[in-house]
């Protein structure tokens, strides 16, 4: 039970962080960034219904988030490499 309540909780700071990053205009993300934070945010929203049992996810839902967290990885290091 805690441990369902930590990863619900730990899940819902991912789904606000990467939101407010890609609806930020003050975030100077580039097009991998926001594209892998998009897709972390869906991954982890999709994992968060699979935790509340209204659909069987489970696994879709780490791969997506687990690419796009490798995304935002990905643009990161493009743009520091830029500068």
């Amino acid at each position: 039970m805690l441990e369902n309540t930590v990863c619900s909780a730990s899940l819902l700071v991912i789904i606000l962080a990467s939101a407010v990053g890609v609806f930020s205009t003050k975030f100077d993300d580039n097009l991998l960034q926001r594209f892998g934070l998009s897709m972390a945010c869906l991954g982890a929203v999709l994992r968060l219904v699979d935790l509340m049992g209204w659909l069987n996810a489970n696994d879709n839902a780490r791969y997506l988030m687990t690419y796009g967290f490798a995304f935002f990885s990905v643009g990161t290091a493009w743009k520091f490499w830029r500068r």
